[in-house]
């Protein structure tokens, strides 16, 4: 890919982070707390609600673009493993778009009182939308880890990236427990994480060095 191309897909998969990260702070649920708890205080708090989709949506969108930045990383070392890592977390980075529609959906329904009791229980137990929002998140969670693992292998940026990446997705068991500042913890790690990948593509397409440690 172009040097100047790489640029562009470093700065989107920098933006996409960021827009992930205030579109997770806008949430009106408490972290951990789920989607059916989300959705119940989705109609007091539409403003916010719609908000943090249109954010996701522009993290989806952004950090698809931001792929072949990653996928550059691995041109010498690692490229069968960082190839998968990258494909898996596509399919996470293209579910998000997914779910923010969902969330614009939901928020209808739920300011309409269309959803009430039992009712939403049993919408956000429906077995084709569990299977969808579980592959999602694998997708996401996932690839953040194969994508890790190949970073360690390739030495392609320094070793606190892959770390970070280890670290938001070991930390997901205990978003309920860390409560909101687990998950800001969580997030900013993410966001350094892919702040990292996206220098080392921009210098590596500039002919800088790997590191290799």
């Amino acid at each position: 890919m172009r040097p100047d191309l790489i640029v562009f897909s470093a700065s989107a998969l920098v933006v996409g982070v960021m827009c992930l990260v205030f579109g997770a702070a806008l949430n009106p649920a408490e972290a951990g707390s789920g989607v059916t708890a989300a959705v119940r205080v989705a109609g007091n708090e539409s403003d916010r609600w719609l908000g943090m989709a249109v954010l996701y949506f522009c993290a989806s969108v952004a950090l698809t673009c931001g792929m072949p930045a990653v996928l550059s990383l691995f041109r010498d070392r690692a490229h069968r493993l960082g190839t998968v890592g990258v494909s898996v977390l596509s399919i996470g980075a293209v579910g998000t778009s997914g779910y923010a529609m969902l969330i614009v959906f939901a928020e209808a329904l739920a300011h309409q009182d269309v959803l009430r009791g039992g009712l939403l229980d049993s919408a956000m137990q429906d077995t084709g939308l569990a299977v969808l929002l579980w592959t999602w998140a694998t997708g996401f969670y996932l690839g953040a880890l194969l994508v890790a693992v190949a970073l360690l292998v390739s030495r392609a940026t320094p070793g606190w990236v892959p770390v970070l990446l280890i670290l938001f997705v070991v930390l997901l068991p205990f978003a309920g427990p860390l409560g909101t500042s687990g998950q800001f913890i969580r997030l900013m790690a993410l966001a350094v994480a892919f702040t990292g990948i996206a220098v080392a593509a921009v210098g590596r397409s500039q002919g800088q060095r790997t590191y290799v440690a």
